[in-house]
C-alpha cells in the first residue's frame, strides 16, 4: 500500500513538471549525452570485482532532462562464491539556474532504481543457497552538471529514496534459513563524465 503513494505522488511530480516544461517560452533545444560513473573503477578495484556503468540523457526545453542507467556488478566474497546484480536507473532532472549553456548547474529531481539481485554460495561448509530477488528504490535527487570544452559534461548527482522488495526466489536451499531484511533507504551517488553530441 505505501509504494502506491509513493508511486502516485511522483507520477503527479512527474505530470506537473512535464506539464511545466510545455508552456516555457524559452528556445527549445535538445541534448543527447553519453556518460559513464568515473569512480566505479576504483570501487572494482576495491572489491577485486567487475562493474560497470553507461548512462544516456536527453535533454529538451533548455531546462529539463531524462536520463537512463544501466549498471552491471559481479563479485564474490568468502561466503558467496558469485554476487550479481543489475540496476537499471531512471532520473528526471529540472535545472534551476539560467546559464549561457543549457542543461547546466544546479538540478532537482526525481529517480527509480530497479535493483536484480543473484546469489550462490556457503554460508557453512555444510549448507548451500541460491536466491534472486529485485528490488525498487524512488526518491528526489539533486545534483550539479556542468559543461566544458563544449562537448565534454560532468554530473554529479545525489539522492535518498525509499526501497521496497518486490519479489523474492529461493532456487535452491540446503540447511538455510535464509531471512533477508531489504535495507528500506536506498542511496543515488554518481560522478559521471561524458560527451554530448
Amino acid at each position: 500500500m505505501k509504494f502506491k503513494y509513493y508511486f502516485l505522488i511522483l507520477t503527479l511530480l512527474f505530470t506537473n513538471i512535464f506539464s511545466f516544461s510545455q508552456s516555457d517560452s524559452t528556445d527549445r533545444k535538445t541534448m543527447f549525452v553519453l556518460k559513464t560513473d568515473i569512480v566505479i573503477p576504483f570501487i572494482a578495484l576495491i572489491e577485486k570485482g567487475r562493474i560497470a556503468s553507461l548512462t544516456l540523457e536527453y535533454g529538451f526545453n533548455n531546462h529539463f532532462s531524462v536520463q537512463l542507467t544501466g549498471l552491471y556488478s559481479k563479485s564474490s566474497t568468502n561466503t558467496y562464491q558469485k554476487i550479481l546484480e543489475k540496476y537499471i536507473i531512471e532520473d528526471f532532472k529540472f535545472f534551476t539556474q539560467k546559464s549561457k549553456s543549457p542543461f547546466s548547474g544546479f538540478y532537482i529531481g526525481v529517480y527509480s532504481d530497479q535493483i536484480f539481485d543473484y546469489a550462490y554460495g556457503n554460508p557453512t561448509p555444510s549448507e548451500f543457497i541460491e536466491y534472486k530477488t529485485t528490488q525498487l528504490s524512488i526518491g528526489p535527487v539533486v545534483g550539479y552538471q556542468n559543461h566544458f570544452h563544449k562537448k565534454l559534461v560532468f554530473d554529479f548527482i545525489f539522492g535518498i529514496g525509499r526501497s521496497f522488495e518486490i519479489d523474492r526466489k529461493i532456487i535452491r536451499d540446503e540447511g538455510v534459513n535464509l531471512v533477508i531484511i531489504p535495507f528500506p533507504i536506498d542511496i543515488r551517488l554518481a560522478f559521471n563524465f561524458g560527451y554530448r553530441f
